[in-house]
């Protein structure tokens, strides 16, 4: 079974680093995920570098087998369509992100709700691009999106739960699960499983977390189900220059090994289940084809 990773930042050292210094920036960069994925048994990830594209196309230019990447998209720029059009024909691409309510882009729900992002959606569905929908906790706000662009794949970020260190856990954690199921009924919708391990309030390995992760699955399906990491959020990290030393201090810190063995390990699911979340639905969903021998 290939395992891949739907989520990872930039895992940039606690350093100061000089921009003359690229191409070692992104050769250490690279052998830092990489070094990750092969210690746990990761095969493929998908990168959101937050901008630094330059990285994400290096790495899969390097390793086409094992990189693909998110990326941003301005909603008013002149040239927004073409973007769109040309993304999946650079090294890499496949998706793109929208943050709507988020400490890294503020708060852009209002403009959300007006309709400020519709460009962005529209370009997406007219060109067969994927878009990740970064809502917090307000799924409720991909509805209006799903209906509008029904042949557009959406996948919603984390559970579209809050989670630390970037946000404080509901009380409890799975409070607003029932905003999220309501979207099983659109058929366009999947789901990221990100940062799970963060709204268990057991040690590894997080059985408290199954009888929501069932109704997840049950509602979706396996195929419209993805697991991803986020690990470097976890630890503190969200980008090349974003930091959140609370990662160090808060309860639900868990390591690499830890956000993949409680899904590859578990007996909650069954081996096809499995395949699927760990690996087949973003394939299938982002048109991302398993090459033939990862290098």
């Amino acid at each position: 079974m290939a395992v891949v990773d739907a989520q990872l930042h930039n895992p940039a050292p606690w350093l100061p680093w000089d921009e003359d210094d690229r191409a070692v920036r992104n050769l250490l960069q690279t052998e830092l995920v990489l070094a990750a994925m092969d210690a746990v048994g990761v095969d493929a990830v998908l990168l959101d570098p937050l901008g630094d594209y330059r990285w994400a196309e290096y790495a899969a230019q390097q390793f086409p087998a094992r990189f693909g990447s998110v990326r941003y998209v301005d909603p008013d720029a002149p040239d927004l369509d073409e973007q769109v059009a040309r993304l999946r024909s650079r090294p890499g691409g496949l998706a793109v992100r929208v943050l709507v309510t988020s400490t890294l882009s503020g708060d852009n729900r209002a403009r959300f709700e007006a309709g400020g992002f519709d460009s962005v959606f529209g370009s997406c569905e007219r060109h067969e691009v994927p878009a990740f929908v970064f809502v917090g906790g307000e799924a409720g706000l991909v509805e209006s999106v799903a209906r509008a662009y029904p042949g557009l794949t959406l996948v919603v970020d984390h559970l579209a739960i809050p989670q630390p260190p970037v946000q404080a856990a509901d009380d409890p954690p799975f409070a607003r699960l029932p905003n999220l199921l309501a979207l099983a009924k659109f058929p366009n919708v999947a789901v990221k499983v990100t940062g799970a391990p963060c709204l268990s309030l057991e040690p590894y390995p997080y059985r408290d977390l199954w009888p929501h992760l069932h109704r997840i699955v049950d509602a979706f399906g396996p195929e419209r189900v993805m697991w991803g990491s986020d690990i470097h959020r976890i630890h503190g990290r969200i980008g090349w220059h974003v930091r959140y030393p609370t990662a160090y201090t808060h309860s639900r810190r868990h390591t690499y090994a830890e956000a993949l063995g409680y899904l590859l390990h578990t007996e909650e699911l069954g081996p096809a289940d499995k395949e699927q979340i760990l690996g087949a639905t973003i394939r299938r969903l982002l048109r991302w084809p398993r090459p033939a021998s990862v290098s």
